[in-house]
């Protein structure tokens, strides 16, 4: 009987070390799982598409209106949110003269035709710029309130709205009406969002495009109001 009892506690106990270094084990994987997963993948962190659908309009014989709608689309695994960021139509063509005069027509490394400055890019001219900031503090502290306490003004400085939030897999729509001298053929558009993530180190999304504007029929705002958009 007693022989029957030692074994009995032996087993429990043996039984009882496993079950501990079995949770122990899990606890490691699940911990190795969540530093592949979240920190070497990065997918802690945003990530996101920019896309552009432009639509021309001539707006009179000097301006031209140029529409361009920016879809960002989350490709991450973490609420993605936008509070800063802009549109820009850069001069293409007709090429600028101060931009011909910065083309080196000269062959370096291979490359005939860089800038004097050796830079990626071109100086092109901006032309129209649209931005949207929804960065601003939240209701609830008025100045009133916090005038005088150094701790209400820390923390109306920190507690920020942050504008729109897209969830993962899903997207979301900005729209930007850009205005352009009639004569300008073709442009660059430029589209940047801000990481919120990775506010301090300025990093962000990029989107540019290529957009031909005198090689579309671009309807006028006149015929637009005849045929009833307007």
């Amino acid at each position: 009987m007693g022989l029957l009892e030692i074994t009995l506690e032996t087993t429990k106990l043996y039984s009882e070390v496993a079950v501990s270094i079995a949770t122990c084990l899990a606890i490691l994987a699940g911990g190795y799982w969540t530093y592949s997963l979240f920190i070497k993948n990065r997918q802690k962190y945003p990530r996101a598409e920019i896309n552009h659908s432009i639509y021309p309009l001539q707006i009179s014989g000097q301006e031209s209106l140029i529409r361009v709608d920016v879809i960002i689309k989350n490709l991450g695994n973490v609420l993605l949110q936008l509070s800063k960021g802009a549109t820009c139509a850069y001069q293409f063509f007709p090429i600028p003269e101060d931009v011909i005069a910065e083309i080196q027509c000269t062959e370096v490394e291979g490359m005939p035709f860089v800038n004097k400055q050796n830079k990626c890019e071109l100086d092109w001219p901006i032309l129209c710029r649209k931005e949207f900031d929804y960065e601003v503090p939240k209701k609830g502290i008025s100045d009133r309130e916090g005038k005088g306490d150094i701790n209400v003004r820390r923390r109306r400085k920190k507690v920020k709205a942050q504008g729109i939030e897209i969830e993962p897999g899903e997207e979301h729509e900005l729209n930007f009406d850009l205005v352009v001298p009639s004569n300008i053929e073709s442009v660059l558009l430029y589209t940047y969002i801000e990481n919120v993530k990775k506010k301090k180190r300025e990093i962000g999304w990029s989107k540019t495009t290529f957009y031909e504007i005198k090689n579309k029929e671009m309807p006028t705002s006149e015929s637009m109001e005849v045929e009833g958009y307007c």
